[in-house]
């Protein structure tokens, strides 16, 4: 039985981490012994503890799990460099843990893990494998840390990139082409399938005779939250049939953001036309009682798991058209891709799609079908397998 050891900086739940998480739910247990090393305590800790996954934890720094993907260096440049000083220990913690469990693969989840196990994993004579969620871009990250990332990555056996666009960023950015391949990431689709019951969450929405448009995911300005209210107030302008929901928490330190979104609600005078739900433990639920799910992104989403969650539950989604939502939808075929950062373009893809009955029962069968074809959980774990 080969022993993997899976590197995580952090404990949040973030889309990387549910997709680790689905990824070791459904890897081989007769093949594989998995083990999780997470930089600290948190929601990702405690669902690996309710799955009964195996856990060690090596305490990094607050300074340095909070580090943001910033694209200016100088606001943060004090947790730059201390982290950096840090990252020998860092990693000769990493390489201890290694050594001790006798792991034969060391499977880095983040940018982060990379950084500080990636020479960690060399010393051991273990095989390295980095799943890179992210677009190595300026949009994401400022110039001077992306070197810093290949250099590391380069170290790695194999780099599975989220998307093309991951894959593309990541080569323009150094990377070299021979180890990076693309697996997109999965979905269980028993769990998020168009059967599921939404009476009560209608009811407790008094939605039953209602329309609703839906916004899943993590409260950041690049997210699209404020396209998504600036549509949603145009489309009740002509329409009293509809609501519109935010699901989704602030990670990553974006309180000041949701913050932002609630008082331009109000300002707008549409708190009962828009409604915050909060970070969700069952976003199915919401996907499913909706009748559209937006993706409105303005930077080139590495991949989109709410995409292809909402896709799984039968749900048309409308998503920006950058990054890899083209990768995922087939325009007008189980979706509709519309311009990035741009409200009335939403407003008026909403506004149409309602009209369309036929085109979205259309749109629910074939996202659904995709969705079981392309992303099912199940063959995405079976690819990666291969690799370990």
């Amino acid at each position: 039985m080969k022993k993997i050891l899976f590197t995580d900086h952090q404990a949040e739940l973030g889309g990387g981490e549910i997709e680790l998480l689905e990824i070791i739910k459904n890897i081989n247990l007769e093949k594989f012994y998995p083990v999780v090393l997470l930089g600290a305590t948190g929601p990702f800790y405690e669902a690996l503890k309710r799955e009964k996954i195996e856990t060690i934890i090596q305490e990094l720094p607050v300074y340095f799990r909070t580090l943001k993907r910033s694209t200016s260096i100088s606001t943060s440049i004090f947790s730059y460099i201390r982290s950096a000083i840090s990252m020998p220990r860092f990693t000769a913690a990493a390489a201890g843990i290694i050594k001790d469990l006798n792991a034969e693969v060391v499977y880095a989840n983040t940018v982060k893990s990379l950084v500080y196990a990636a020479k960690a994993a060399k010393k051991c004579n273990a095989k390295l494998i980095w799943h890179l969620h992210d677009c190595l871009t300026k949009d994401f990250y400022p110039p001077g840390v992306i070197p810093r990332i290949i250099s590391s990555s380069k170290l790695a056996d194999k780099i599975i990139c989220v998307s093309e666009v991951v894959k593309k960023a990541y080569l323009k950015a150094g990377g070299e082409d021979k180890n990076a391949i693309v697996i997109y990431n999965g979905v269980d689709t028993i769990r998020f399938n168009p059967d599921i019951n939404v009476e009560d969450i209608k009811g407790s929405l008094n939605a039953k005779d209602k329309k609703i448009i839906s916004l899943i995911g993590r409260l950041e300005e690049w997210k699209g939250q404020k396209v998504f209210i600036r549509a949603a107030e145009s489309v009740c302008r002509k329409r009293d049939d509809v609501i519109f929901l935010i699901a989704g928490g602030p990670l990553f330190g974006c309180k000041t953001y949701e913050q932002q979104l609630k008082a331009m609600v109000k300002d707008l005078r549409m708190e009962k036309k828009i409604i915050f739900l909060g970070h969700q433990t069952n976003p199915e639920i919401i996907m499913a009682a909706s009748d559209i799910v937006t993706h409105c992104s303005t930077k080139p989403e590495p991949f989109g798991r709410d995409i292809i969650e909402a896709m799984a539950c039968g749900v048309p989604v409308i998503a920006s058209n950058i990054g890899a939502s083209p990768e995922i939808i087939e325009n007008g075929n189980t979706g509709l891709l519309i311009d990035p950062a741009n409200p009335n373009a939403l407003a008026e893809a909403i506004t149409e799609l309602l009209k369309q009955p036929q085109q979205m029962k259309l749109f629910s069968v074939n996202a659904r079908q995709k969705s079981v074809n392309d992303f099912g959980i199940k063959s995405i774990t079976a690819k990666i397998s291969d690799i370990l």
